[in-house]
């Protein structure tokens, strides 16, 4: 009985663990949710400041509202996988400032229910941002 009890632990173990944070998509974590950019790095200057106060809802047909104070800033975001295997969070919007800053491909480096950190896929221009929900 206890080798029977073992075996169905140790299968409940390895599922549960199989289902971790790394098995999330940003399809998984962003959708209908209001997100706000808690840190921006932008070569190594932090930028917080250009998106403070800025809220962010990610809607399943892949289009992203900002808004800030009764200003409105729509765009898109699209998840693909690379040629490496990471996942990339690439967003489109408008080259007015800030969201200049985001209009790029972005490598997801951690993401959960809680935090999303991306980084620039252009390592020539390095840029970081963290998003955290509200």
């Amino acid at each position: 009985m206890i080798q029977k009890n073992s075996w169905i632990l140790t299968l409940f173990l390895v599922a549960f663990f199989s289902c971790g944070k790394d098995n999330l998509s940003p399809y998984d974590v962003l959708p209908e949710k209001t997100w706000e950019i808690t840190s921006f790095y932008d070569k190594d200057t932090i930028k917080n400041k250009e998106f403070a106060g800025w809220q962010f809802l990610f809607l399943t047909n892949n289009d992203v509202k900002a808004r800030k104070n009764g200003e409105a800033m729509y765009g898109k975001w699209l998840v693909n996988t690379s040629t490496d295997g990471s996942t990339n969070l690439i967003f489109t919007f408008e080259k007015t400032p800030p969201f200049h800053h985001l209009a790029r491909s972005w490598k997801v480096k951690s993401q959960s229910s809680s935090k999303m950190n991306i980084e620039s896929a252009d390592t020539t221009y390095p840029r970081s941002a963290t998003f955290e929900p509200i």
